[in-house]
């Protein structure tokens, strides 16, 4: 029952017990779950007919980041050279550095100031670093294309642009390794 009808049994004095109400709410309630279900199972069939209607490249398209000639040059950012304002490893422990290297509550500013400078480096935080150099290679990469063209002093600078970029994770070392760049990051959240 829907609550006009409910109501209007109610109002009639509908002699439906309790138990016989809950049992057509139940019933509501699984036929609901099945609903969903065969939607998600529709929608996941619809996802597999696409994909299965898709030629995946060979192989040999793909280069792997290793082979690529900006990451030959080495690895894509020196870390050390970043302060820790600027590297993922120190942000991603989400303002907790300090804690998450066992340090004293009551030491010093100056003390937990050089500790930020050797960041404890978790597995999130070298995911976050790994993604930093992926963007690097790339960077790299368009920069040494550019550098390659006649026109490349009269171009303007290159231009990036970080859509959710969240707390700068990305863009933040981005912009420190390469300073000819201009880096906008875009964030709606507060």
């Amino acid at each position: 029952h829907g609550s006009r009808s409910r109501r209007r049994d109610e109002a009639e004095g509908d002699d439906t017990s309790d138990a016989a109400r809950e049992e057509a709410r139940e019933k509501q309630r699984e036929h609901k779950h099945r609903q969903r279900r065969r939607k998600i199972e529709r929608r996941h069939a619809a996802v597999n007919e696409i994909l299965s209607r898709i030629t995946p490249p060979s192989r040999a398209s793909f280069t792997t980041l290793e082979d690529v000639p900006a990451w030959c040059d080495g690895n894509p950012i020196e870390w050390s050279s970043i302060g820790p304002s600027c590297d993922p490893a120190s942000m991603a422990n989400d303002g907790e550095e300090a804690t998450m290297r066992g340090d004293d509550a009551n030491k010093g500013a100056s003390a937990i100031i050089a500790a930020a400078a050797e960041p404890v480096v978790n597995l999130r935080a070298m995911r976050k670093r790994w993604q930093v150099e992926s963007f690097a290679v790339v960077l790299r990469e368009l920069e040494r294309e550019r550098a390659a063209r006649d026109d490349a002093d009269t171009l303007p600078p290159m231009r990036v642009v970080d859509f959710g970029a969240g707390s700068g994770n990305l863009i933040l070392p981005l912009s420190k390794c390469f300073p000819d760049m201009r880096f906008t990051a875009v964030e709606m959240k507060r």
